[in-house]
């Protein structure tokens, strides 16, 4: 059993939706905000104009403030010695304390259900989620687990649609971490218990959101760390200050944060536990491909308390992409 989704637009709206979303898309790659016509106050999305500092409904408030960030240790041939082409610790030097202003993120990753309902109400053509059929149906009883397999502008989409915006790299490790320098959302030690992370090399398993409990965060997030990667807003570039190089930096590759049930690769169990431990730290760094999916990459996303005018733009021009309000 499948829950399916309705029947798709009309070609020609279909493509007509999908030439105005590829322009709403290349402004929020490029960084530039999209303009739309002015609209009046009664026409603007209430949805992207909190009154207060309450939570919308599934989400939590992260307050303003500083928080450390990042770390002064480097790779002293760790991750190589593991055979792994990438650096467990080097990207994410110097420690260093960013100012941020308050913000809410969602409570748990998006799940199938939610992103289903995107796609009825859209009816835009997009890549299929990880374990979906190909017209867009998703296992029966699998609503609550976390929609994956989705590139970096499907993951920017879905979180403009529901009023929302990824998080920028610096606030999810904010909301992962808190302010204390916590290594891991729940303190400063791995524990694989509490997470949804890989304990063989063959991997684990998708989860319903919110399984793992005792792996929350300071501020009540959970799956920080496990189920599925999570997109952020973020190109992979040098932290201020920082003297590690990497071809990987620039506008090539988005940051991608939390770690997932995948393994990294065919390691002995202690090996394995050893990587799972860094790669499930809270001030940890991976990158993605933006057009790339893959079956253990997610979405979570956040809102600004005060939005600023180039998200309302953002908002806008996907709102009238999606043909929202009319």
């Amino acid at each position: 059993m499948f829950a399916t989704r309705r029947r798709p637009l009309s070609p020609k709206t279909a493509t007509l939706r999908t030439l105005l979303l590829c322009a709403a898309l290349l402004c929020a790659a490029t960084g530039t905000a999209c303009s739309t016509a002015p609209r009046s106050a009664e026409a603007a999305s209430p949805r992207m104009n909190p009154a207060d500092t309450s939570p919308p409904k599934g989400m939590v408030l992260v307050p303003a403030g500083p928080f450390i960030m990042g770390t002064d240790r480097t790779d002293d041939g760790e991750a190589a010695s593991h055979g792994l082409p990438y650096t467990f610790y080097s990207d994410a030097t110097p420690q260093h304390k960013p100012e941020l202003a308050a913000f809410y993120i969602d409570r748990n990753e998006m799940t199938n259900a939610e992103y289903l309902q995107f796609l009825n109400d859209t009816e835009i053509p997009l890549g299929t989620p990880y374990g979906w059929e190909a017209d867009d149906r998703y296992p029966d009883g699998q609503g609550a687990y976390p929609v994956t397999g989705l590139n970096w502008y499907e993951a920017y989409l879905v979180c403009q649609y529901f009023g929302k915006r990824l998080p920028g790299e610096a606030e999810w490790e904010k909301a992962a971490r808190g302010t204390d320098g916590r290594l891991y959302p729940w303190g400063n030690k791995f524990r694989a218990g509490v997470a949804n992370v890989a304990t063989t090399a063959q991997g684990g398993r998708l989860m319903p959101v919110g399984s793992f409990p005792e792996g929350a965060s300071p501020y009540g997030v959970m799956d920080m760390v496990g189920n599925a990667w999570e997109w952020t807003r973020d190109w992979y570039t040098p932290y201020p200050g920082s003297t590690f190089v990497s071809d990987n930096y620039g506008k090539q590759f988005k940051v991608i944060r939390g770690n997932s049930f995948s393994a990294p690769g065919h390691f002995p169990d202690d090996e394995l536990a050893a990587v799972i431990g860094e790669m499930s730290r809270a001030n940890y760094r991976f990158s993605f491909n933006p057009k790339g999916r893959f079956r253990d990459s997610g979405v979570r996303c956040a809102k600004s308390v005060k939005v600023t005018a180039s998200e309302q733009a953002d908002s806008d021009a996907v709102d009238s992409a999606l043909g929202k309000g009319k």
